[in-house]
């Protein structure tokens, strides 16, 4: 599965709110008055956000132990672009 850009709140809401504590600012920069400032993207169930609100831009992604090895596709795959 390739990396995609993910533009759906309400997935990105039910994938990181598997683990509310784990991705608390991913999930708060979901807020309307955050959105316009994020580019999200994801790897199956794994999901990555670059706030680019300040600079330099920040990238978020957090992954569970046993997520580790699926972020790191996402994370591979996706540094041409960052």
């Amino acid at each position: 599965m390739p990396v995609r850009a993910e533009h759906d709140r309400g997935v990105l809401a039910a994938l990181l709110g598997r683990d509310p504590v784990l991705h608390a600012y991913q999930l708060g920069d979901l807020d309307d008055f955050f959105w316009p400032y994020t580019s999200w993207f994801r790897h199956g169930e794994q999901v990555a956000l670059l706030y680019h609100g300040v600079s330099p831009p920040t990238l978020l992604a957090f992954a569970a132990p046993a997520d580790v090895d699926e972020l790191a596709v996402l994370l591979a795959d996706h540094a041409p672009v960052l």
